[in-house]
């Protein structure tokens, strides 16, 4: 509303400067019909121009509020960044911690397979043992019935 009144209030419009160098051509001789048409198609095109005008401010305005989603946009995403990078942080300490809880069981697994081995070869031993003395005992018995 404020343009319609400055541009309807606006002594000069656009052409008026072209209507006077017209008059200094023409002596300023006009006719009284020319006179009134002029002012005719002034304002018709100062109407166009007025509604030029509201169709850019509607754009500019609808560019505005685009920009505001936008904005609004970035925020949520930067905020969902930011509250991600929590979960990221607390990912990246459970690797570390199951990266070392897999160093750890490696170790245990590496221990219990020499255990295991030791544990082996003393069954190995005592069973050697045990035949050894079997067969000790065997002999003396088959000795001993022999005689």
């Amino acid at each position: 509303m404020r343009q319609k009144n400055l541009v309807i209030s606006s002594p000069k419009t656009p052409f008026s400067n072209l209507a006077d160098d017209e008059k200094i051509f023409n002596g300023g001789d006009q006719s009284w019909s020319e006179q009134n048409q002029e002012p005719a198609l002034l304002s018709e095109i100062t109407e166009e121009d007025l509604e030029a005008i509201r169709e850019r401010e509607e754009t500019i305005q609808k560019i505005e509020s685009d920009m505001l989603d936008v904005n609004q946009i970035i925020k949520d995403l930067a905020s969902m960044v930011y509250e991600q990078g929590d979960t990221i942080d607390s990912i990246e300490a459970n690797i570390e911690t199951a990266s070392s809880n897999v160093e750890s069981a490696n170790e245990q697994l590496a221990k219990a397979s020499q255990h295991q081995r030791r544990a082996r070869r003393m069954k190995c031993c005592v069973i050697s043992i045990g035949l050894v003395v079997l067969l000790v005992f065997v002999v003396i018995v088959v000795v001993s019935v022999k005689k």
